[in-house]
């Protein structure tokens, strides 16, 4: 019997993407030879199929898996076939199970390899992310299997929009998906390292700040005018933090107009982590004019770096000013992953085991508790701090203290960065602490060297401590802090011996020029076809360089023009 058009359809794409997957033993040249003539032969199907009005399944955003053995065809002519069975199906059950543990469908087995989706039945935000890790764990657990020193995987994500469905005749039918996503992840499967998850930039828009990643060089692909950003993942996060921007939903834009700014806080960073020294970089600006933009993108330029780095974050609210060491409240409890609804005990427990971990110390219940009494843990029965509870004056001075010897192991270990935003609502309290804790951190140093501690002792310089602010205008920083922004350059650079352990630099940020603002209206309105030029000329005049104006306004013609 005949098969049907749609089954022609399923057998030309199944053969389209077995043939990107093999493009490292194939090689480019007769994949592409292969592939020209299978893309003829797809669209003539395809053209007959609109002809005879065949139904569309349906479209959504879905997360690809591909995951396949290196040299699997090497290794099975070497073994005996009964030997070579069982490696393989140990290996699709050992994955097909990391995958399900994930969230995840399963959607062909392919010989030594398997495709799965993520997000085709039940779309979520976390699909991309939820891939990542089944691919990572699969790996882990299938490097744990019998004969598992001849296997070695690769795995290729993407994200993007393809036609899912059940595909196929009346005599065999099965749930799978189309499209050039498709192609795309079967092309990133065959490009990852031995051992390597390789993902696109698509999908690395929604897992910034999960995962320690490095960006590959870019990758031609067939059938695509430009290169594509890849991004190899190295590991999970231990304590993840995602960064959410906002703006115009599914459209990301470039950083336009900050270019120099972002320099700045680039070499910032650098001038911490390669010197070893202290560095307070501060942004001002009012509001809407792109500091948390900013922000997030300096976090991300870092987060592809290949060092690691001990990262502390916070933010100030307006009604902290009558909340003593708010801001520090939030800055650790963020750090130790203790929330605000954690039940009193396990809150305190946590605490005590996270100050133990960073401050390699065992015993350090004292320190714990004093540290923890100022920030509102009150450790009811400990028998460590009763005689300060009632001494606002020993609390506090005990748990700077603490809190510069936290810092310091911290920097033994690994370079620390410090987020902090909108702090021109902190309270005094927090301020005090911060230039008590982060500028005071060196006191007690020469040159880098802890107290005590031979200089020619190789590697017994602290790891850099980055400070990255943002506030208002109207902000009231202490006096100690201003002062290291005035006595401080990131530019001129002194001789080694005199040059200082503290750096401050301060950058104002201006609306953007008109120029500029045209760019990111434009960028906003890349859903948009034909946007007219007046409603262009509009948003450049009305938004008066603020990016946030710009966002809004475009959202609101997005929402109200047909």
């Amino acid at each position: 019997m005949a098969e049907s058009l749609q089954a022609q359809i399923d057998k030309v794409r199944a053969s389209i993407i077995r043939l990107e997957s093999q493009r490292g033993v194939l090689g480019d040249e007769t994949v592409n030879t292969a592939l020209d003539a299978l893309h003829q032969k797809l669209a003539v199907l395809e053209g007959q199929a609109a002809a005879l009005s065949v139904p569309v399944e349906e479209r959504r955003m879905v997360t690809i898996l591909f995951i396949d053995m290196v040299g699997s065809t090497t290794m099975a002519e070497k073994l005996d076939p009964e030997e070579w069975r069982q490696i393989v199906t140990r290996l699709h059950t050992t994955l097909g199970e990391a995958i399900t543990a994930h969230h995840g469908t399963i959607a062909q087995f392919l010989g030594d390899g398997l495709l799965a989706f993520f997000g085709s039945k039940q779309a979520s935000e976390h699909d991309p992310e939820n891939a990542i890790r089944a691919a990572l764990d699969g790996q882990t657990a299938v490097a744990n299997l019998p004969r598992s020193e001849i296997v070695q995987l690769r795995a290729g994500i993407h994200t993007g929009l393809v036609v899912v469905g059940e595909l196929g005749d009346a005599t065999h039918k099965e749930f799978t998906a189309s499209g050039d996503a498709m192609n795309l992840a079967a092309r990133l499967q065959s490009e990852a390292p031995p051992g390597g998850t390789l993902i696109s930039h698509d999908t690395y828009r929604y897992v910034r700040g999960v995962f320690n990643l490095t960006p590959r060089p870019p990758l031609s692909v067939k059938g695509k005018s430009e290169p594509l950003q890849t991004y190899l993942v190295r590991s999970a996060k231990p304590r993840p933090f995602r960064n959410v921007a906002r703006g115009v939903a599914g459209v990301e834009t470039r950083t336009i107009g900050r270019e120099l700014e972002m320099q700045t806080l680039q070499q910032a960073y650098l001038r911490a982590y390669e010197e070893h020294s202290m560095v307070w970089a501060q942004l001002l600006s009012d509001p809407g004019v792109g500091k948390s933009r900013l922000m997030m993108d300096l976090s991300d330029w870092m987060d592809l770096r290949e060092e690691t780095y001990r990262l502390l974050r916070s933010r100030s609210f307006p009604d902290d000013a009558n909340q003593p060491y708010a801001l520090v409240r939030r800055m650790w409890f963020e750090r130790f992953q203790i929330t605000d609804d954690t039940p009193l005990e396990q809150a305190e427990a946590k605490w005590v085991r996270r100050v133990k971990e960073f401050s390699r110390q065992d015993d350090c219940e004292e320190a714990a508790h004093a540290l923890g009494l100022l920030v509102g843990l009150p450790f009811e029965n400990s028998p460590y701090i009763k005689a300060m509870r009632n001494d606002p004056i020993q609390v506090k001075g005990r748990a700077l203290v603490v809190s510069r010897e936290l810092v310091r192991s911290m920097r033994q270990e690994y370079p620390v960065v410090v987020l902090l935003e909108d702090l021109q609502w902190s309270d005094a309290a927090s301020w005090e602490y911060l230039m008590e804790v982060f500028l005071g951190e060196t006191a007690g140093e020469t040159n880098g060297e802890p107290e005590g501690q031979p200089a020619e002792v190789p590697n017994a310089r602290s790891n850099g401590l980055f400070i990255l602010s943002a506030a208002r205008p109207d902000w009231s920083p202490p006096q100690e802090l201003v002062a290291l922004f005035k006595d401080s350059t990131l530019i001129e650079k002194e001789p080694e011996k005199t040059r200082p352990e503290k750096w401050g630099t301060l950058v104002s940020l201006a609306p953007l020029t008109d120029q500029a603002t045209r760019e990111l209206a434009i960028e906003l309105f890349q859903q948009v076809e034909n946007t007219p030029k007046q409603i262009i000329d509009l948003i450049v005049e009305r938004s008066e360089g603020v990016p946030y104006y710009a966002e809004e306004m475009v959202n609101w013609f997005i929402d109200h023009v047909s």
